[in-house]
């Protein structure tokens, strides 16, 4: 598969999730007071829960004495390990969440 077709897929993905977390958002009551748009929380809590998986993963590595490599290269854009996971897991959050709730009913 050609490396632009895998970026095309990243990005597509990452439009699908920021959908589904608007939709989630959009979805909440309205008290009347002046918010921001569902899609400006939608990123707002995206990276909010990736800060937040990274801190904890972070925290992780060093109490458990990992070795991982600083940087990492694929498809010629280098990016650290521990902050790709953190970005990944909070990608695919609102889509368990999502078949959490449809599973519940």
């Amino acid at each position: 598969m050609p490396l632009w077709w895998n970026w095309l897929l990243i990005v597509a993905f990452f439009f699908l999730t920021l959908h589904l977390r608007t939709r989630q958002i959009a979805a909440e009551e309205f008290d009347g007071r002046p918010r921001l748009s569902p899609l400006a929380r939608a990123i707002l809590n995206l990276v909010g829960v990736a800060g937040g998986i990274y801190l904890a993963l972070t925290l992780l590595v060093d109490f458990l004495g990992l070795d991982l490599p600083p940087r990492v290269n694929w498809g010629g854009v280098s990016f650290e390990p521990l902050a790709m996971i953190a970005l990944l897991i909070s990608l695919l959050q609102p889509w368990g969440w999502e078949l959490y709730h449809r599973l519940r009913r």
